[in-house]
């Protein structure tokens, strides 16, 4: 069986004082290794998190939150 991998993302900006605001749709992707996020601010760190869905209502947990810098 040949099943095709979609990437679910989400991500969140860290404001002033580290504090975190809601969680935001980062859209599906086919690639895990290329995912872009549109509409970041420049110099502001985002915890970016990824789900694995496998159609229909699977899928796994979101991974653990890893911090970026936006260019």
């Amino acid at each position: 069986m040949n099943t095709k991998r979609i990437i679910r993302a989400r991500y969140d900006a860290v404001g002033a004082g580290g504090v975190l605001g809601p969680y935001e749709d980062g859209g599906l992707h086919g690639d895990s290794r290329h995912i872009t996020l549109s509409g970041l601010t420049p110099g502001t760190n985002y915890p970016v998190q990824i789900q694995a869905v496998a159609g229909g209502s699977t899928q796994s947990d979101w991974s653990d939150p890893v911090q970026h810098m936006s260019m």
